[in-house]
């Protein structure tokens, strides 16, 4: 008996151990190398528990007691290196690495970069920083609160003394002071004397960017002041004054800030003589009059800033947060109040782009006021704003338009598309994100209030000075208004020489059969007329070394071929009979001619793309269209006869001068937050690790 207990003990036992080696394969791959070596290092250098609990001898068999099974729950259990852990990870394929680009000859010679002038080394480090900030932030301000800006700032003050200035220009040209520190650090910088200084910082700048509620927190130091701040810098030319309410998706639960416009901070910009290009306008910021209508008391505050002598070269304005109004219709008296707020923008002579953000209160009396001379016009997340009311105000003001921003606007259609073409002569720009931020995150996220967003009978008209056209989120309509929309750029080729960039999201939610049929044929159609196919440099250009070496093989090849005579060619002259010259000239005339036609062709590089002609060139160019587009061609209600008709019919026009084509048709609803496989891939170890019924834990050891 005591035999077969003892066999039994040790087959639980085996199990149990067998049991404890498992352990599933971790998928986090995010992690910091030098954090992981110094996890590595601590961990070989601190003992491990597993090692003492291989020296006792005495074994649980039995179920323990809860108490002793809650101590074992509290126990820390021990953390694999993410080194290791990364090391026996097998389950991602590894990256291949990035073909190499071809050596370029050189002479290695380094040019003197130190050397170069002034304006010249600003230039530079001043694209390089930005670009490296829109491409760190994208474009979002909140997110330059973390950037830590440490290239440039390295670079002037360890690379050379001739990169030091040109550096901090380009560095202080527009500041970072999202941060409430860097805020009171850049202000004891510029109220100090210039001369403590090597440079004259306060010179620099030309441009801030600051946020309310550092402006907030900033005030309550009785010691520092933002006017005066302001009025330390003579060279600033844009001002702005920002809150988390002003970036998408415009929600924010916190309170409003305390934080209002000083009149101190005008008055310090008129007495430094300040001339401002650029201000935006926040009418939570404002201080409500006493006694006064909500909309009557911004436009007069605003009316007298705007004749001070510094906003007299005022050429940007943004207004933003305009208060709802209670009624559906308007009464006289608040119709006069949307004149009168119309009309403070006449006081701006200068005046050529206007932004309305996250504006409640919009109407056609108030539109209609404009400037006549504005070149640039923006609505961003405006609900009052219809498709009618920007048709009138078109038709009045758009004969100077060159730039027309549309996004987030849930009432907006493109019912004014019919008559773009005469109202807008000299649009350049039409941007349009028709996604809507305002509705709930769990029921109907991102659907826009209009109707149908075109219909059937509605056909686009586009202005011949377009460069820009972009058309994001375009959803709620059915398939023949979208075709009618794709047919109309197409048609509209030759009338368009100056489109350099179209982009177009579409979402059709027809039968997924006729979606990808209308996603091959107009995705084809449209990148066959617009697309430009640039051809690579030629790589003997790359250096004066390069060069030098091919003029070398040219004049090779010319000395060879001019040593090469007629003697060193053995010519056999045959002559074919009568009867075999007359019975086969029909059939290797051709042959010959192929012959021929095969050796005394050049080699040249390959053809640019053009619409087919022929039904074999047709055919080629069906298989490689498949290759190469996104999407699997179709039929359309144009060619029902022969779904593969629009393939063989040449286009009317190719303009070919599109460097960006980008057209997405599918069914997708529209999120903030497009998921893809990243969003479902494990972060962190799986499984039941701490889960070891009293045996012994081999960290380092898996179950297969």
């Amino acid at each position: 008996m005591e035999t077969d207990a003892s066999k039994r003990r040790s087959v639980r036992q085996a199990i149990t151990r067998k049991r404890s080696r498992y352990l599933d394969p971790d998928t986090d791959d995010d992690f910091d190398i030098a954090e992981g070596q110094d996890s590595a290092e601590e961990h070989l250098q601190s003992p491990e528990p597993e090692q003492k609990r291989q020296k006792t001898t005495k074994r649980r068999t039995s179920k323990p007691s809860p108490r002793e099974t809650r101590s074992k729950a509290k126990r820390p259990t021990p953390k694999k290196s993410p080194l290791s852990r990364k090391a026996k990870h097998a389950s991602k394929p590894t990256k291949l690495p990035a073909p190499a680009a071809p050596p370029i000859p050189s002479d290695g010679i380094i040019p003197k970069w130190q050397t170069l002038p002034y304006e010249i080394l600003s230039q530079i480090f001043s694209y390089a920083f930005a670009a490296e900030l829109e491409h760190e932030t994208g474009g979002v301000a909140s997110r330059r609160v973390n950037h830590p800006n440490t290239w440039i700032m390295k670079t002037a003050r360890k690379v050379c003394r001739a990169f030091s200035e040109p550096a901090l220009t380009a560095f202080y040209r527009a500041p970072n002071l999202l941060a409430a520190r860097w805020l009171e650090d850049f202000s004891a910088i510029v109220k100090q004397p210039n001369d403590q200084h090597l440079y004259s910082y306060n010179m620099k700048v030309t441009s801030i960017e600051v946020s309310a509620r550092n402006l907030e927190s900033f005030a309550r130091n009785t010691s520092l002041s933002f006017a005066e701040t302001v009025s330390k810098l003579p060279r600033l030319s844009s001002l702005l004054i920002t809150h988390q309410l002003d970036e998408p998706p415009y929600e924010y639960q916190g309170r409003l800030p305390r934080w209002k416009y000083p009149p101190n901070l005008f008055e310090a910009l008129d007495s430094n003589k300040i001339h401002l290009e650029c201000w935006r306008w926040n009418a939570n910021l404002i201080e409500q009059q006493d006694g006064k209508a909500e909309l009557q008391g911004l436009t007069e505050y605003m009316a007298g800033v705007h004749q001070r002598p510094s906003f007299q070269s005022l050429r940007h304005l943004t207004v933003s947060h305009l208060p709802a109004i209670a009624a559906e219709a308007l009464t006289p008296e608040e119709e006069a109040a949307d004149v009168a707020f119309g009309k403070i923008f006449a006081d701006l002579p200068k005046l050529e782009t206007l932004s309305f953000e996250s504006c409640d209160r919009l109407s056609l009396q108030m539109l209609l006021q404009l400037p006549s001379t504005l070149k640039t016009i923006k609505f961003i997340n405006c609900m009052p704003l219809n498709s009618d009311m920007l048709s009138e105000f078109l038709v009045s003001h758009g004969h100077s338009i060159q730039e027309l921003v549309l996004d987030h606007n849930p009432f907006l259609d493109l019912a004014f598309f019919t008559a773009l073409r005469t109202t807008c002569p000299k649009l350049k720009s039409l941007r349009m994100d028709l996604y809507d931020h305002r509705e709930n995150h769990f029921r109907h996220f991102g659907e826009p209030k209009y109707e149908s967003l075109l219909l059937e009978d509605e056909t686009p008209t586009w202005p011949s000075s377009l460069q820009t056209l972009e058309l994001v989120h375009l959803q709620k309509w059915g398939a023949n208004a979208a075709q009618n929309l794709f047919r109309s750029l197409v048609e509209s080729a030759d009338s368009l020489p100056d489109l350099r960039r179209l982009v177009l999201q579409a979402h059709i939610n027809i039968s997924w059969r006729d979606r990808a049929a209308f996603r091959d044929q107009w995705i084809e159609r449209l990148r066959r007329v617009y697309q430009r196919y640039p051809q690579d440099p030629d790589p003997n250009f790359a250096s004066l070394r390069a060069f030098r070496q091919w003029k070398e093989r040219l004049a090779d090849n010319a000395a060879k071929e001019r040593s090469r005579t007629i003697s060193q060619v053995e010519v056999v002259v045959r002559k074919p009979s009568l009867v075999t010259q007359t019975s086969q000239a029909s059939d290797d005339e051709p042959l010959a001619k192929r012959r021929s036609r095969r050796v005394i062709k050049p080699a040249s590089p390959p053809p640019l793309p053009t619409p087919p002609t022929e039904k074999r060139v047709v055919r080629g160019r069906r298989k490689q269209g498949r290759r190469d587009s996104d999407a699997i061609s179709i039929v359309s209600g144009d060619n029902a006869g022969d779904g593969e008709d629009w393939r063989n019919t040449p286009e009317k026009f190719i303009q070919g001068l599109c460097n960006v084509v980008d057209i997405r048709i599918d069914n997708q609803r529209p999120r903030e937050e497009q998921f893809n496989e990243t969003h479902f891939l494990d972060s962190e170890a799986s499984g039941d690790e701490e889960w070891t019924e009293g045996a012994e834990v081999e960290a380092e050891d898996y179950a297969w």
